[in-house]
């Protein structure tokens, strides 16, 4: 008799969906907000990359070379193309090494002369836009998950000929 009643309390369904229902949202909320905040750091990123790509073809091409002001022509490029797709704040770094075969460390601030190598770096740290960070921080008692991301995007190119090369 009492196994019956037993039986009969662990057959009943009263509440399993509250409890499964109550169970799945966390996760789908998690499973989201990840999602969100993956593809906004994924955009920002390739806005990163672009810019670097965009900025390094301008040094390229020695557009300011004449008059000086090709250094500060390739940042005003580059940012360009940062402000126009995000209004992030980057860090933009031109180096060049002698040469098409770069090596070494290079010539920082310098964009460098025809047929040498330059570079455009474009950093940016990324701060989560979804609370999921701080919510995990907050649990796992650390400040390594709601922590600013560091991210950059740099492209390497050859300089066009523009006056013969040395």
């Amino acid at each position: 008799m009492f196994a019956r009643v037993i039986a009969r309390l662990f057959r009943r369904q009263d509440g399993a969906s509250a409890v499964e229902f109550a169970l799945l949202v966390p996760v789908v909320v998690a499973l989201i907000a990840g999602c969100f905040e993956a593809s906004n750091a994924l955009s920002v990123w390739l806005t990163l990359k672009k810019a670097s790509e965009v900025g390094t073809r301008f040094a390229t091409t020695g557009q300011g070379d004449q008059d000086g002001t090709r250094l500060s022509r390739i940042i005003a490029a580059t940012q360009n193309v940062v402000s126009q797709s995000r209004n992030i704040v980057v860090v933009i770094s031109v180096q060049s090494w002698a040469g098409i075969t770069p090596s070494g460390t290079g010539r920082s601030g310098n964009p460098g002369v025809p047929c040498d190598t330059v570079e455009v770096r474009v950093s940016h740290n990324y701060q989560p836009i979804t609370p999921l960070g701080s919510l995990v921080a907050l649990l796992h008692g650390s400040t390594v998950w709601s922590a600013p991301l560091p991210m950059s995007g740099a492209t390497k190119m050859v300089n066009e000929p523009w006056q013969p090369c040395p």
